[in-house]
């Protein structure tokens, strides 16, 4: 990360944009985020985003977001189908907001 940081700043300071910074910095870091939505918005974007033709790191996020909306409200969830094929050991960890207050 200290020779990332040394490079970015070189790069910058010789006049490159942060586009062009950018692409030096890492791709995978871990971040946590927080989205708010209506259950139709959620139902919609759950529906579009946990099929096998999505991209790895959306479906990664989503498959689990969708099972704990199965679980929590089955009336309202569970039928939107997803990849089952999808490795479970790559899913990322849903945490309740509650839970960390």
């Amino acid at each position: 990360m200290k020779y990332i940081e040394t490079y970015y700043m070189l790069m910058a300071n010789n006049g490159a944009i942060p586009d062009q910074c950018r692409m030096l910095l890492p791709h995978s870091t871990a971040a946590q985020v927080v989205m708010t939505c209506n259950i139709r918005e959620w139902r919609h974007i759950l529906s579009l985003r946990c099929a096998k033709a999505v991209h790895p790191s959306i479906r990664q996020i989503l498959i689990p977001l969708l099972l704990k909306f199965k679980k929590d409200m089955p009336s309202l969830f569970d039928d939107i189908e997803y990849d089952t094929d999808f490795p479970q050991e790559w899913y990322a960890k849903v945490i309740d907001l509650e839970d960390t207050v």
